[in-house]
């Protein structure tokens, strides 16, 4: 959908018409509503948001799918430093399947909170909690999305007197 977009503004970028999964799937349903913020992977987000919202499924596409550690190991030479994962629905999923012994970024942006139409969301606490034993921390915090910092990799400030 947004390809040919990117691809005009971010002429160096790679882009895939993939979704990212969580096994070995090759392929998978994706859900598009007439709101694009909710497209989702998920057939239970997308019922979900369907039934509670007043955005509706438009239509559902077939598309290929792709796991991390392999999107990954083809398409970088080194692990990245910076992921940003928005996978409505699935972004604590796709955090517990990536290989951070393999692929250790510097830096990952999440979403980490719930779906929530009255604006009372809840911070999924599963994912505050496994970044920490994967030894991140909260870097940054915008209320939807956590900026995670491995411990090593971020500056280390002393206060002198």
């Amino acid at each position: 959908f947004f390809i040919p977009s990117i691809k005009s503004s971010r002429a160096n970028d790679h882009c895939m018409n993939a979704g990212v999964t969580v096994d070995e799937r090759t392929n998978s349903e994706f859900y598009v509503f007439d709101e694009p913020a909710h497209n989702t992977l998920s057939k239970e987000e997308a019922e979900y948001r369907n039934k509670i919202s007043r955005y509706k499924i438009k239509e559902v596409i077939n598309i290929p799918l792709v796991n991390i550690n392999t999107l990954i190991k083809d398409n970088f030479k080194q692990a990245p430093k910076f992921i940003s994962i928005d996978i409505e629905g699935v972004d604590f999923d796709i955090l517990k399947t990536l290989d951070f012994n393999a692929y250790r970024p510097y830096m990952l942006c999440v979403e980490t909170v719930t779906f929530s139409l009255d604006n009372k969301v809840e911070k999924m606490k599963d994912i505050m909690n496994f970044m920490k034993t994967q030894d991140y921390i909260v870097y940054a915090d915008r209320h939807i999305t956590t900026l995670f910092g491995g411990k090593e990799s971020l500056p280390t400030y002393r206060c002198t007197r």
